[in-house]
């Protein structure tokens, strides 16, 4: 249904927010070609891989959205001189293992 819906653009919606805030040589011609990607990356694992669960199309957006604007505006290199916050870091890294942690685990009960 729409969480479904939601979560081919969740994912990648929150790797160009954090590429914009967090990696100063990413451009915007590159977070959108890695959106556009990454919302594709989605829709293909929702038509060609029907037993991936919903759930992990949320890191797996954010994965491929960010490969490709990297790739795309060979930012990698300036991945040292991000900005980031130690204390919001490190509690937004905690929730996200924590949600990778839980999607395990249901497909573990399944």
């Amino acid at each position: 249904g729409i969480n479904q819906i939601g979560s081919a653009f969740y994912g990648p919606v929150l790797a160009v927010f954090l590429l914009g805030a967090l990696v100063p040589g990413v451009t915007g011609r590159g977070a959108c070609a890695g959106l556009a990607a990454g919302v594709l990356g989605n829709v293909a694992l929702w038509r060609l891989a029907p037993g991936v669960s919903w759930l992990w199309w949320n890191p797996a957006g954010l994965l491929v959205t960010s490969l490709v604007a990297l790739a795309l505006d060979r930012a990698a290199p300036s991945l040292g001189a991000a900005r980031v916050p130690r204390r919001p870091a490190l509690v937004l890294g905690a929730a996200f293992a924590a949600m990778l942690a839980v999607l395990v685990l249901i497909q573990l009960a399944v």
